[in-house]
C-alpha cells in the first residue's frame, strides 16, 4: 500500500461551489467601482487588534496606462495617440465591428 496525498483537480468555476472553501470562508464579497459586487479571495489572516481590509481592488482596463507609458519614456503626444487608438478599438469591439473597422483603414 502506498499512501499518496491527493485530491480533485478543480476547474476555476468549481472553486465557488467547493464545500471546504465555503466553510472556511475562502472567498469574500467586495464592491468594485465598475464591476459591482464581486467575489474575491478573502484575506487569509485575521488579527483582533488590527483587522485586515481590502483598500482597493484591481484596476479597470487602461486605468494606469498613461502613468506606465510616462515612466517608460513616452511623450504626451504619444500617450494621447495610444489612448485614442485604445478608445477606438474599444468602441469597435463594443459595437461588434472590429473587423469592419480594420477593413476601412
Amino acid at each position: 500500500d502506498i499512501d499518496i496525498p491527493c485530491g480533485p483537480a478543480n476547474a476555476l468555476r468549481d472553486l465557488f461551489d467547493d464545500d471546504y472553501l465555503r466553510e472556511t470562508r475562502f472567498f469574500a464579497e467586495q464592491e468594485h467601482p465598475v464591476e459591482g459586487r464581486v467575489l474575491v479571495p478573502a484575506i487569509p489572516a485575521s488579527f483582533s487588534a488590527s483587522p485586515p481590509s481590502v483598500r482597493r481592488l484591481w484596476p479597470t482596463l487602461g486605468q494606469h496606462t498613461d502613468e506606465v507609458l510616462r515612466e517608460a519614456g513616452f511623450g504626451e503626444a504619444e500617450i494621447r495617440e495610444v489612448g485614442n487608438a485604445a478608445r477606438e478599438a474599444a468602441t469597435l469591439t463594443a459595437h461588434g465591428d472590429a473587423t469592419e473597422g480594420q477593413a476601412r483603414r
